[in-house]
């Protein structure tokens, strides 16, 4: 008797479902957790310590709400933060 409800493609969805709550959930914590840009971009160079200065601008625009919430990035702003960041980091 065929039912049409297949078992392997529900395990899949529901694996795809999760995955992505806790995606969003994560997304939702981490934009709550930190207060500017300067705090974001000292979370991302604890992720990637070797990261240029236009990678996390990248980084940065892509998420739009960023932008909108906190301003933009010029490359010199960015070049100085880091700068900033890395020397607080070595004292």
């Amino acid at each position: 008797m065929n039912t049409g409800f297949d078992i392997p493609n529900a395990l899949l969805l529901l694996t795809i479902a999760i995955g992505v709550y806790i995606l969003l959930r994560e997304r939702r914590s981490s934009r709550s957790r930190l207060r500017d840009r300067e705090e974001w971009v000292k979370s991302y160079l604890k992720q990637h310590p070797q990261a240029s200065p236009l990678e996390i601008i990248g980084a940065y625009n892509s998420r739009r709400y960023l932008g909108k919430r906190w301003g933009y990035f010029s490359l010199r702003e960015m070049e100085r933060l880091i700068d900033k960041i890395k020397s607080e980091s070595s004292t």
